[in-house]
C-alpha cells in the first residue's frame, strides 16, 4: 500500500535483530523495534537489509561522534544511505552492499580524521 509520495505504509516487515553485541546500543526495545518495523515498512526498505546494516550504521555514528563531532554524525548516516541508495539504483547492485562500503569508507575516514586546532 503506498502512502504519500509514493511511499510505502505496510508495515508488517518487522526487525528483531538485537545489534547490542556489536554497537555497544543495548538490546532493542520495544519502541525501537516497533520504529524500526514503521520506517522499514513506510519508507520501502526491505527489513533484511536494515539487519544487515543496523550494526554498522550505530558503530559508525558513534565513531563519528566521538571522532569528529556529535553534529556530524546524523548528518553522516544520510549522506551514506543518500550515496547508497544512488549508487544501488545506479548499479542495480544490493543496497547493504552498498551500505556497508560507504560504512568502510568512513570508518578509515574517521580513522584518519585530524582535528582543528583547538578543538
Amino acid at each position: 500500500m503506498a502512502g504519500p509520495e509514493g511511499l510505502a505504509t505496510d508495515t508488517t516487515e518487522k526487525s528483531t535483530m538485537d545489534t547490542s553485541a556489536t554497537s555497544g546500543v543495548g538490546p532493542r526495545t520495544d519502541d525501537r523495534a516497533r520504529w524500526e518495523g514503521t520506517l522499514t515498512g513506510a519508507l520501502g526498505i526491505p527489513a533484511d537489509v536494515l539487519e544487515q546494516v543496523t550494526g554498522p550504521i550505530l558503530d559508525m555514528v558513534r565513531d563519528v561522534a566521538h571522532g569528529v563531532s556529535r553534529p556530524s554524525a546524523p548528518l553522516t548516516a544520510f549522506l551514506v544511505g543518500l550515496a547508497s541508495g544512488c549508487a544501488s539504483a545506479a548499479a542495480g547492485t544490493l543496497p547493504a552492499a552498498e551500505v556497508m562500503t560507504r560504512v568502510e569508507h568512513v570508518g578509515r575516514l574517521v580513522e584518519a580524521w585530524e582535528p582543528s586546532p583547538g578543538a
